[in-house]
């Protein structure tokens, strides 16, 4: 059944967890108005120690940066003027309009239209369009809605593939049963995981983001059901490594339970050189769980998103992974000095963050 088929639904669905989604794009939001803020590609940037005062790293950080150019967009209506007037009902957006938006975006490479259909683009959009005032408000934000929504990609994978935000990412899904096909996909999953491969999930909002220590085990910043605790104060002793089975499953271990990440759609990403995957999962797992590289954890890593990339401690799920390359690597040339200046990690910016010769593939979806 098409959108409109589905909309009362859809939308009863989203106030029940408002605030979930809600303080999921303000992540969103925070990335987006920070991610252009950097130094050029061309500029020099040495690896340094996360001791660093953050004052000192502050300064060189502003001295060095620029503003990245918003791609222009002022040959497409600005289809979201009615937020300026505070009216954030989706149904004054026409589809037409949304449309004349999804084909720029295709315009832009971030989506393919094989993978990313109208119908769940004027979906996606129109969910993330509603909830945009008050985070906007929150904020102080300039950005339009359309500038926001390109700088997350329109909703999409890596790849430039998406679908329509899973019901399964607003409803209670702690007591259902999982499908053949989701097993099924599971499976693949667990037979293609290999030490070092970036996983990306594409769960409503900003996504998620993890790195695999082991050809079975997960690391990630596993975030939790409080987001309010996201932005204020944090969570601690949040980095937790999981099976690969039970991350995906969303079954207990060591005494925290992790999302049923299978609901999602996940995707793998691997860097062409083996060796280097594993040094850098080693060090991920010797510097963000475990000193020694055992089971149980004698690190300790506060959950908190906010600014600066180098800071390991607190960190986030695609900054974790992030400071696995970038620290892991050494002085070898995989990570682009450029995202070492940028304000926030997106999950689904990973497979951009490196050098010629370093950029991963997509192994597969799942």
């Amino acid at each position: 059944m098409g959108y409109l088929g589905h909309q009362k639904e859809r939308r009863l669905l989203l106030m029940k967890r408002k605030l979930l989604s809600s303080s999921l794009l303000i992540f969103s939001l925070l990335i987006s108005n920070s991610i252009g803020i950097a130094a050029t590609e061309n500029s020099t940037s040495t690896k340094f120690s996360t001791d660093i005062d953050s004052e000192i790293l502050s300064t060189t950080t502003e001295e060095s940066a620029k503003k990245e150019a918003v791609t222009p967009i002022s040959d497409i209506t600005n289809i979201s003027d009615s937020l300026e007037n505070n009216i954030p009902d989706t149904q004054i957006i026409g589809d037409d309009k949304i449309e004349k938006f999804y084909e720029y975006a295709i315009s832009t490479g971030k989506i393919k239209r094989e993978l990313y259909s109208l119908e769940d683009f004027i979906y996606n959009y129109k969910i993330s369009l509603n909830e945009y005032p008050e985070t906007k408000e929150i904020f102080k934000l300039e950005e339009s809605f359309d500038e926001w929504f390109e700088q997350i990609r329109f909703g999409a994978l890596p790849d430039g593939q998406g679908e329509a935000y899973s019901e399964n990412s607003i409803t209670d899904i702690s007591t259902r049963g999982f499908s053949d096909a989701q097993k099924r996909s599971a499976n693949r999953f667990k037979k293609d995981l290999r030490k070092g491969d970036i996983i990306v999930v594409n769960s409503k909002g900003p996504g998620h983001a993890a790195i695999a220590t082991t050809d079975n085990y997960i690391l990630e910043m596993t975030g939790g059901r409080n987001p309010v605790k996201w932005f204020a104060g944090g969570i601690e002793k949040n980095n937790h490594q999981f099976k690969a089975n039970n991350w995906l499953f969303g079954y207990s271990e060591q005494g925290w339970t992790p999302d049923q990440n299978i609901n999602y759609k996940i995707q793998i990403w691997r860097i062409p050189n083996k060796n280097m995957a594993n040094q850098v999962a080693s060090y991920a797992d010797k510097h963000y769980f475990s000193y020694s590289g055992s089971y149980s954890r004698n690190i300790n890593l506060k959950y908190l998103i906010s600014p600066g990339p180098l800071v390991t401690n607190p960190n986030y799920c695609s900054k974790l992974v992030f400071n696995s390359y970038w620290y892991g690597s050494g002085n070898s040339p995989v990570v682009k000095d450029y995202y070492a200046h940028v304000q926030y990690i997106y999950p689904s910016a990973l497979p951009d963050i490196f050098q010629n010769g370093y950029t991963p593939r997509k192994i597969g979806d799942y």
